[in-house]
């Protein structure tokens, strides 16, 4: 059997004919596929499989999983061991772009209607005033820290990049953590809800800085609050719309079988996504607006639906920060790192909460809750993503402008990975001394799973009891579930055990309850614990 190697090194030269002439054997350009495509495979086979391995790792230590794949993406890049060249920022923009759109959907999907309305007033004012407001002073602090950002835009420029919250490392650091009134659901919006605001700032910035010579009095104007507003209010619409005729294309296509299901709700995100994008609105809010629509309304299928979708979040998160990764130059970082770090500490301990805290203040929110908001928004995969705006503006310009712009890719690597280092890890610490922890949500051991073609007007979901749960008295019998809902059986060392009102529950005892479908959130409350499967 020929080896590939060999093939590729000696195409159209076999030792024992030497003057034949190859039949069956391409070139050795055409050849170079067959070897690479199994390395790439190979490559490609192991990220993933230690992406899967580093999240785990990444939950233990409470920073974002994406934080290690975007390193792993560093270390194989052009300074790697590896050395793989990749410097296209056209597709990493693209590709990055629809992975974090997914993730959106995704989170969309697990956000119930209660989580907004106790949340969407302050996450909307933190996502669009308060973007502009830690874009001011973030550019303020790198103005400061940075002598080699040599105008006062560019340094805004950069703040406009750094001030939104990263969806993907907030959904992560949040699905291991119970918190104490709305400081969860606050963030988790904030996150779906931010990025419109952000993108309008950074081509704003980016036209002022390359066209307009730096003069925020040019390119900077009134016309950016009709941009914005047409990015939220029409990307608005078009989540809306796209969630009610996607939901009910899933109903009417739910004979079609479990399998093939997940497959249509794939392509409503990526149609919502893509028709967004063409019309210029905002598609990361249009797809997170589509994902809540979907995600609450009563359709079949759903645990397959979530289960596949969880999956291809994480598949997303994993390709979208490792090609982020791939795309730095290690080598270059070191002039950057101690204005990086000092940005990152401006932004997480003045920058972001000097303006959170301050419109946070307006909602009479618990001062408890405020300073944890403040401090656990997370930088993550989208200032990288925004970064490359202005390397591809000016790959378009033949004579380009004589400013420092190019650079900032390497400074923005540094500031993000810090910003998501040191906050990730001091949220839970900083949680337990506010007192605004309400546990850690434990990962089931036995999960229950009920796939129905059928609308449902019940549900079935296990729910786990903590290991740090010491009442030793609490019964099902005690459990005050509402209207409806009642104890299937109870999971325990393996067994299902008969249900009776005088059952004590144990730590890591597994209840798989029946609910009505719209009641989830009072289920959730009578319990105190949190669910682990749907």
């Amino acid at each position: 059997m020929a080896h590939w190697w060999y093939l590729a090194e000696n195409a159209g030269v076999h030792p024992a004919h030497p003057a034949r002439e190859p039949v069956l054997l391409p070139d050795l350009e055409q050849l170079s596929v067959f070897v690479e495509l199994p390395i790439l495979t190979l490559i490609i086979g192991v990220i993933l499989g230690a992406g899967a391995l580093l999240s785990r790792f990444s939950r233990f230590m409470g920073i974002p999983a994406g934080l290690l794949f975007l390193i792993a993406g560093m270390l194989l890049g052009e300074d790697g061991p590896f050395g793989i060249r990749f410097n296209n920022y056209e597709i990493t923009y693209e590709i990055a772009c629809t992975a974090l759109g997914l993730i959106l959907f995704h989170g969309g999907l697990s956000t119930s209607l209660d989580t907004l309305r106790r949340a969407w007033k302050p996450a909307l004012l933190l996502a669009t005033v308060g973007v502009f407001g830690i874009t001011v002073v973030t550019g303020w602090g790198v103005w400061l820290f940075s002598p080699k950002v040599t105008t006062f835009a560019v340094s805004l420029l950069i703040g406009a990049i750094l001030a939104s919250t990263d969806a993907a490392a907030v959904f992560d650091l949040l699905a291991s953590q119970r918190l104490k009134g709305r400081a969860r659901e606050i963030l988790v919006v904030e996150s779906g809800f931010n990025d419109p605001m952000a993108f309008v700032l950074v081509f704003a910035l980016t036209d002022t800085v390359v066209f307009h010579g730096s003069d925020l009095g040019m390119g900077f104007d009134l016309s950016v609050v009709g941009v914005l507003a047409w990015q939220l209010v029409i990307g608005l619409l078009i989540g809306l719309v796209a969630g009610l005729l996607g939901s009910s294309l899933l109903h009417f296509s739910s004979a079609g079988g479990a399998a093939l299901y997940p497959v249509l709700t794939i392509a409503i995100a990526l149609v919502t996504i893509g028709f967004a994008g063409v019309i210029g609105s905002s598609s990361l809010l249009a797809t997170y607006i589509a994902g809540v629509v979907i995600g609450n309304r009563n359709i079949p299928f759903r645990s397959t639906m979530e289960r596949v979708h969880d999956t291809i979040a994480w598949v997303s998160q994993i390709t979208m920060f490792f090609l982020l990764g791939l795309l730095v130059t290690p080598s270059l970082l070191p002039e950057f790192i101690v204005g990086g770090v000092l940005t990152a500490l401006w932004i997480a301990f003045l920058a972001r909460p000097l303006v959170v805290g301050t419109l946070l203040s307006f909602f009479k929110i618990p001062w408890r809750e405020n300073i944890l908001i403040s401090f656990a928004g997370l930088r993550g995969a989208v200032p990288i993503i925004l970064a490359t705006i202005p390397i591809l503006v000016i790959a378009e310009i033949p004579d380009r402008p004589g400013t420092d712009i190019e650079r900032l890719f390497a400074f923005i690597f540094v500031v993000v990975v810090v910003g998501s280092f040191i906050p990730g890890m001091l949220v839970r610490p900083i949680s337990k001394l506010l007192d605004m922890r309400a546990g850690t949500i434990e990962e089931p051991s036995v999960e229950l799973e009920l796939v129905a073609a059928d609308i449902l007007d019940e549900r079935i979901e296990t729910f786990l009891v903590p290991s740090t749960h010491s009442n030793a008295t609490r019964t099902v019998e005690s459990l005050a579930l509402p209207e409806g809902a009642r104890v299937l059986t109870v999971l325990r060392d393996g067994r299902f055990k008969l249900v009776e009102n005088d059952l004590i529950l144990k730590p890591r005892d597994h209840l798989a309850l029946v609910y009505p479908a719209h009641a989830r959130n009072e289920v959730v409350r009578s319990l105190d614990f949190e669910a682990v499967s749907g």
